[in-house]
Protein backbone atom coordinates (compact mmCIF):
# COMPACT_ATOMS: atom_id res chain seq x y z
CA UNK A 1 0.00 0.00 0.00
CA UNK A 2 2.69 2.20 0.81
CA UNK A 3 4.71 1.86 -2.65
CA UNK A 4 1.23 2.36 -4.19
CA UNK A 5 0.60 5.80 -2.54
CA UNK A 6 4.31 6.57 -2.73
CA UNK A 7 4.50 5.71 -6.51
CA UNK A 8 1.19 7.45 -7.57
CA UNK A 9 3.03 10.38 -5.95
CA UNK A 10 5.89 10.17 -7.89
CA UNK A 11 3.93 9.63 -11.08
CA UNK A 12 1.37 12.60 -10.60
CA UNK A 13 4.40 15.13 -9.55
CA UNK A 14 6.36 13.77 -12.82
CA UNK A 15 3.71 14.43 -14.80
CA UNK A 16 2.74 17.93 -13.81
CA UNK A 17 -0.71 17.67 -11.47
CA UNK A 18 -1.41 20.33 -9.45
CA UNK A 19 -2.71 18.49 -6.64
CA UNK A 20 -0.62 15.46 -6.91
CA UNK A 21 -1.19 14.06 -3.18
CA UNK A 22 -4.67 13.22 -4.31
CA UNK A 23 -3.27 10.69 -6.49
CA UNK A 24 -1.47 8.84 -3.07
CA UNK A 25 -5.26 8.84 -1.90
CA UNK A 26 -6.89 7.52 -4.80
CA UNK A 27 -4.21 4.76 -4.56
CA UNK A 28 -4.78 3.82 -0.52
CA UNK A 29 -8.27 3.66 -0.86
CA UNK A 30 -8.19 1.33 -4.10
CA UNK A 31 -5.65 -1.23 -2.81
CA UNK A 32 -7.34 -4.36 -1.87
CA UNK A 33 -5.75 -7.66 -0.13
CA UNK A 34 -7.33 -10.43 -2.12
CA UNK A 35 -8.98 -10.91 -5.82
CA UNK A 36 -11.87 -12.29 -4.25
CA UNK A 37 -12.43 -9.14 -2.33
CA UNK A 38 -11.72 -7.30 -5.26
CA UNK A 39 -14.44 -8.63 -6.72
CA UNK A 40 -17.14 -7.64 -4.11
CA UNK A 41 -15.86 -4.09 -3.54
CA UNK A 42 -16.03 -3.66 -7.85
CA UNK A 43 -19.89 -4.52 -7.08
CA UNK A 44 -20.63 -2.55 -4.25
CA UNK A 45 -18.98 0.45 -6.23
CA UNK A 46 -20.90 -0.38 -9.39
CA UNK A 47 -24.26 -0.72 -6.85
CA UNK A 48 -23.18 2.80 -4.89
CA UNK A 49 -22.78 4.45 -8.49
CA UNK A 50 -26.17 3.73 -9.95
CA UNK A 51 -27.70 4.58 -5.91
CA UNK A 52 -25.94 8.00 -5.78
CA UNK A 53 -26.72 8.93 -9.73
CA UNK A 54 -30.22 8.47 -8.67
CA UNK A 55 -30.18 10.57 -5.78
CA UNK A 56 -28.28 13.62 -7.41
CA UNK A 57 -29.87 13.52 -10.32
CA UNK A 58 -33.44 12.86 -9.08
CA UNK A 59 -33.67 14.05 -5.56
CA UNK A 60 -31.04 16.52 -4.30
CA UNK A 61 -29.85 18.39 -7.30
CA UNK A 62 -33.39 19.07 -8.90
CA UNK A 63 -34.77 20.48 -5.69
CA UNK A 64 -31.61 22.05 -4.03
CA UNK A 65 -29.93 23.11 -6.82
CA UNK A 66 -26.01 22.81 -7.24
CA UNK A 67 -24.91 24.32 -4.19
CA UNK A 68 -22.59 23.54 -0.92
CA UNK A 69 -25.80 22.85 1.13
CA UNK A 70 -27.34 20.18 -1.94
CA UNK A 71 -23.64 18.40 -1.95
CA UNK A 72 -23.87 18.07 1.49
CA UNK A 73 -27.11 16.88 1.85
CA UNK A 74 -26.01 14.38 -0.71
CA UNK A 75 -22.82 13.36 0.92
CA UNK A 76 -24.75 12.57 4.12
CA UNK A 77 -27.36 10.48 2.18
CA UNK A 78 -24.69 8.44 0.48
CA UNK A 79 -22.50 8.00 3.17
CA UNK A 80 -25.04 6.88 5.24
CA UNK A 81 -26.60 4.40 2.94
CA UNK A 82 -23.14 3.00 2.19
CA UNK A 83 -22.48 2.26 5.78
CA UNK A 84 -25.24 -0.26 5.90
CA UNK A 85 -24.08 -2.18 2.77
Amino acid sequence: MILAAFGALVVAQAIGLSSASVASIIAILSVVDTRKSSIVIAWKKNYFYVLSFNNSSVCIFLLLGHSTVGFGVYLLIFHSTSLFI
